[in-house]
């Protein structure tokens, strides 16, 4: 994995995410009808499986996304518990962004952080762990209200405890959406700014 190019690892890990989380999906409801797949199941029937948990996961961001449930777009204002969870995780204090055109982003990334890989890859972890939350927040609700039905009929501890625990966990999400959207935000503003910057300065000094 290490020796493939940054753009081909961003993909692969990004699809990884997306097919675990609708599998979870695809899992919970065959779990509901009882038809989970055993060792005599075709491996035919796995391949269509993976593309189908591909589509649900993609899916599920892209529609929680537009409804505003999470976001991958930038958050330039955060509310009051989303900036205090940005505090108590970075360490920094919010401050409201100046200026800020998301439209010369890409841009200013390709143009600062091509010769710096320190920078480079923690923006690519923040970029996975919004990926990874905005999927999951809604796969795992959606698991966690099928498995309640599952719950409903069965009376089971165990999967009222599942149940639970999957919505819990989608909450837990939820939360990890919005921080990592808004710590992207940041990263862009700041690299923006750099990048202004630095066009003043070339002019400054060409003139």
């Amino acid at each position: 994995m290490a020796e493939l190019p940054r753009n081909v690892r961003e993909f692969l890990v990004r699809d990884l995410i997306y097919i675990i989380g609708g599998s979870s999906v695809i899992t919970s409801f065959l779990y509901l009808f009882d038809r989970l797949p055993n060792e005599n199941t075709p491996l035919a029937f796995y391949l269509l499986g993976a593309g189908i948990a591909y589509m649900i996961g993609s899916s599920l961001q892209d529609l929680f996304s537009i409804l505003k449930v999470v976001t991958t777009g930038p958050v330039e204002y955060p509310n009051k518990i989303i900036r205090g969870i940005y505090q108590r995780f970075t360490g920094e204090k919010w401050t409201e962004l100046k200026e800020f055109d998301p439209s010369k982003v890409r841009t200013a990334l390709r143009s600062i952080l091509k010769n710096n890989e320190a920078r480079a890859a923690s923006y690519e972890r923040a970029i996975s762990g919004m990926i990874l939350s905005t999927t999951m927040c809604p796969c795992t609700l959606v698991s966690s209200l099928l498995i309640f039905l599952k719950w409903l009929a069965s009376c089971s501890s165990f999967d009222l405890a599942v149940a639970l625990m999957s919505f819990f966990l989608s909450v837990g999400m939820f939360t990890l959406a919005w921080l990592r959207a808004t710590q992207v935000t940041r990263i862009d503003a700041e690299v923006l700014n750099e990048y202004r910057d630095n066009i003043k300065n070339e002019n400054v000094s060409s003139s």
